[in-house]
């Protein structure tokens, strides 16, 4: 049986990896959100980096 810590820490550590992967995207899609002109193709990673960055 998984013990809730050790399942809290693995969740934790892939969040924070996949936090630390997007960290250059969500740097410059943050300016791209405060002034409204998304890149079309890039929108929908955005979008998802933000909800990450407000979930977390």
């Amino acid at each position: 049986m998984i013990r809730p810590q050790s399942l809290l820490e693995a969740l934790r550590s892939m969040l924070f990896e996949r936090a630390v992967e997007k960290a250059t995207v969500y740097g410059t899609g943050f300016k791209n959100v405060r002034s409204s002109q998304w890149h079309p193709g890039r929108t929908p990673r955005y979008k998802s980096t933000l909800t990450l960055g407000l979930q977390l």
